[in-house]
């Protein structure tokens, strides 16, 4: 009984070794490291004040152009104020182009207004999107992080 005992062990240790396999993948880890000074931009984008009609129906929009000039307004929008655009001492990145920002602020739960960028040459203006279910008024910000271009 020993004697078959042994076998079996032997056999198993000697199937479960010899027959195991292992898997295996190597893959490459790199990073390409710069350091960046922290520079300043002369004027922050501002849509200023956006009055909107209490009985507007549908999304609302003010389009912005380089110089700050609001170039048109959904019909819901009666006024825009104090606005201007953004602007740097140096050409900002054409990948800013088409990129849209949702602002945080207002009443939990509420959709958030957003603005799609657009970058020509240091100046930054675009697109304020406001949803059709807006709720509340009040003030929305982002800060985004421009990274200079090399020259």
């Amino acid at each position: 009984m020993r004697k078959y005992f042994l076998l079996s062990a032997v056999a198993l240790l000697a199937t479960t070794s010899a027959n195991a396999a292992t898997d295996y993948a190597n893959m490459d880890i790199s990073v390409n490291i710069t350091y960046a000074t922290k520079i300043n931009c002369t004027q922050d984008l501002s849509f200023g004040q956006v009055v909107i009609d209490a009985n507007a129906t549908g999304e609302q929009y003010v389009d912005m152009i380089e110089d700050g000039f609001i170039s048109d307004k959904s019909s819901g929008v009666v006024s825009v104020e104090n606005s201007h655009a953004g602007s740097c001492d140096f050409n900002l990145p054409q990948n800013l182009n088409g990129k849209t920002i949702e602002l945080d602020g207002g009443v939990d739960g509420d959709l958030l207004p957003s603005v799609t960028l657009h970058a020509f040459d240091n100046y930054l203006s675009g697109r304020l999107n406001i949803p059709e279910n807006y709720v509340s008024g009040g003030d929305y910000s982002a800060t985004i992080t421009i990274i200079k271009p090399n020259e």
